[in-house]
């Protein structure tokens, strides 16, 4: 078995130019080492049908033809690892034998025996040392990498096609949950065979005109603000999705303050749909005022999947790309998803990157003229003296919005800090705003929110939401048990005999009475249980003595 095409001239890892045989001496490379495949990692293991590996185990050959490993009572089996073979994409993993892999002459067999070996000390940990906790716990991490893995097996978008010399097309395919640096050039056939609809989305890309120009009107000259009344059919009406009352007032202040020039902050409380207020504005703008960006949405890693999730729900006609990996991932989207290859004109509408990798590329990112800027929990914006922020002010925008749920009148300093970074000719400096707003404390805030209405929207839950229930809030008080009294008093008159018990050792974390008292009343033992108690034995003992030692 080879997937080596013959036009391929595939480097190998180091650790792979020498392997040893037997007697440790190094093998000698023979013509026929040349075609051979190399192992990247072994990614399963199973009891399988004697013979049966190779090609005709890949998922696509399984799904065509039927899984050839049907093991009956009369059935020779083996044992099988699931290879993913570097240069190729997951959907061309093989089960193979040790047989099938010398026989071969695959590269990297040192990989397969370090799997071996990890595969034994993992079943010598779960007959020996491991509870039934431990085990359960890394049963459920092995069921969840599987099902990642399974993901790997889709494609996420198409990037780029060529042209073969025999005519036939090859497409570049990015794959879910893997970044752009593992995309694969794949046969127009195979992929026509799943994911034809991942084609035709490429191509409608490719075509489309809907694509930034720096010659749009509206950039220069702000058209009149025109209020939405109700949703438009365009914003996920044809497709059952229904903003609500307060999302459209949210939309429509957001257009409001754009028609007026004025960048603003959306501070809405956590759980109100900033991120689909925000998306449904940047998709309005696109469809009424044909303002098809470029847009730059900040966001951190962890909310990063949900942005991607929500943008394709609410503004699926939106090119979106997401720039994060390493220097090659984002390498390869600069050199296939960023321009069109004949006019270098840019062929996405919005970016989605992180705050890391902004600051990494910022010159790179920083040379283009931005028509929209929006930056998720925008509170990491309230030092002025930051990396993010002194880099992010010298960027070119002509719009911004930031997107925070936490509450701004932290200091007068910090919430300058924001206004000053969307609206710097309105709020030019600190000692100015302080001047003015300084003594707010004992005047009262109504001049300072009558200045910050036009930029800020800040709602919550019980205002907008009637829908839901009362928050009900119920505190059940607990006596302390014997031995949480027992440290309580030893702490409260730092007797530190009794709390050391002959241990050697600084006295210091015991400074803050307060803290240490806390934690008592959480759980007499939370950090170190004493050392004159019986030593616990079994499970069960554990789970007891904690009880024991908790008011709770």
């Amino acid at each position: 078995m080879s997937y080596k095409e013959a036009s391929e001239d595939e480097q190998t890892d180091s650790e792979d130019l020498v392997e040893l045989e037997g007697n440790e001496e190094s093998r000698q490379m023979t013509p026929e080492d040349d075609n051979t495949e190399t192992i990247e990692r072994i990614v399963g293991k199973r009891i399988g049908k004697k013979g049966v590996t190779g090609n005709e185990t890949t998922v696509y050959a399984v799904e065509e033809k039927g899984d050839p490993n049907v093991i009956l009572s009369s059935t020779e089996t083996e044992v099988q690892f699931l290879i993913k073979w570097k240069g190729w994409s997951h959907i061309h993993n093989t089960w193979e034998s040790e047989e099938s892999l010398q026989r071969q002459k695959a590269k990297g067999l040192k990989k397969l025996e370090n799997f071996i070996k990890r595969e034994g000390e993992i079943d010598a940990w779960k007959e020996r040392t491991a509870n039934p906790e431990d085990i359960d716990y890394y049963e459920c991490q092995l069921e969840l990498h599987q099902e990642l893995l399974k993901s790997y097996n889709f494609i996420e978008r198409i990037i780029a096609q060529q042209e073969k010399p025999d005519g036939s097309i090859d497409f570049l395919c990015k794959w879910e949950s893997l970044p752009y640096g593992d995309a694969t050039w794949e046969d127009s056939k195979l992929v026509k065979r799943k994911w034809q609809t991942k084609i035709d989305e490429f191509l409608s890309r490719e075509a489309s005109k809907a694509t930034p120009s720096s010659h749009s009107t509206v950039l220069r000259r702000r058209p009149k603000f025109v209020k939405v009344e109700k949703q438009p059919e365009f914003m996920g009406l044809d497709r059952g999705l229904e903003l609500r009352d307060y999302q459209m007032q949210g939309l429509n202040w957001l257009n409001l303050s754009w028609c007026k020039e004025n960048s603003v902050i959306l501070a809405d409380e956590m759980g109100l749909g900033k991120t689909i207020q925000t998306i449904c504005f940047l998709y309005y703008l696109f469809k009424t005022q044909q303002l098809y960006g470029p847009f730059l949405i900040l966001v951190p890693l962890s909310t990063m999947t949900a942005w991607q999730r929500e943008f394709q729900i609410w503004a699926p006609d939106m090119n979106v790309v997401t720039y994060i990996g390493d220097v090659q991932s984002r390498e390869i989207i600069r050199q296939y998803d960023w321009c069109f290859t004949n006019t270098k004109k840019m062929k996405f509408n919005a970016i989605l990157t992180t705050y890391e990798i902004l600051l990494k590329d910022k010159m790179f990112l920083g040379c283009i003229n931005w028509a929209a800027l929006m930056v998720d929990e925008a509170h990491r914006l309230k030092n002025d003296d930051s990396l993010l922020y002194k880099a992010l002010k010298e960027f070119s925008t002509n719009h911004r919005l930031l997107i925070t749920g936490t509450p701004l009148q932290n200091s007068l300093k910090e919430l300058w800090a924001l206004l000053h970074f969307i609206m710097p000719q309105k709020f030019t400096t600190w000692e100015e705003f302080e001047k003015v707003h300084g003594n707010a404390m004992e005047k009262g805030y109504t001049k300072l929110h009558k200045e910050l209405e036009p930029y800020i929207l800040r709602r919550v839950k019980k205002d907008v939401e009637k829908s839901l229930p009362a928050k009900v809030e119920q505190i059940l008080r607990v006596e302390m048990t014997s031995i949480q009294k027992q440290y309580y008093k030893w702490i409260l008159t730092k007797n530190f005999n009794a709390l050391l018990k002959g241990r050697k050792g600084s006295t210091s974390t015991f400074l803050n009475i307060v803290i240490e008292l806390k934690k008592c009343c959480n759980h007499a033992m939370l950090i170190k249980p004493p050392d004159d108690e019986k030593p616990i034995v079994t499970q069960e003992d554990v789970l007891k003595s904690w009880l024991k030692g908790s008011g709770k």
